[in-house]
């Protein structure tokens, strides 16, 4: 009976327990505002955020994180791989394209967008990029070759 009267105030019982859902509280709001709920790591102003972002998918591919908590992330969206993170990346710049008419993010965009950007332009030039993401990429006009974007920036 006190157990349940106390619980009913908000006692905290188990630290740990008390701290994953306020975590998970503060991933379900960054949800709701950005649609997703794969926070970057490097996410300004996220950091913390992130990283417990990035501890859940450790737990998981070590097989540490108990099924309640991982059932409930997949609910919210979770991205488990990075298979499926360069997808919604790539849908991203669809909806870029879709927005604005092109697949070229500003000069000088930051956040974790700019970052994929940045890291599929190197592996395109240093030919480690994939086939089948290249031909994605660019036949929605994004432009892999960078010598390609300054002309068209600065000679068009």
């Amino acid at each position: 009976e006190r157990y349940e009267l106390l619980s009913g105030m908000g006692m905290v019982w188990e630290e740990k327990e008390s701290k994953w859902e306020q975590c998970y509280q503060r991933l379900v709001g960054y949800n709701a505002a950005h649609g997703h709920p794969n926070v970057p790591q490097t996410d300004a102003g996220e950091e913390l955020l992130g990283a417990w972002v990035a501890n859940q998918r450790y737990r998981h591919k070590r097989g540490l994180l108990r099924r309640d908590r991982h059932f409930r992330l997949t609910m919210l969206g979770f991205s488990w791989g990075l298979r499926t993170d360069w997808n919604s990346s790539f849908l991203e710049i669809l909806l870029l394209k879709q927005r604005h008419g092109h697949a070229e993010l500003p000069k000088g965009a930051d956040g974790h967008l700019a970052r994929w950007v940045s890291i599929q332009r190197n592996k395109a030039v240093s030919g480690k990029m994939p086939p089948g993401h290249r031909r994605a990429l660019e036949g929605v006009g994004f432009m892999t070759d960078v010598y390609a974007i300054s002309w068209d920036r600065y000679f068009a």
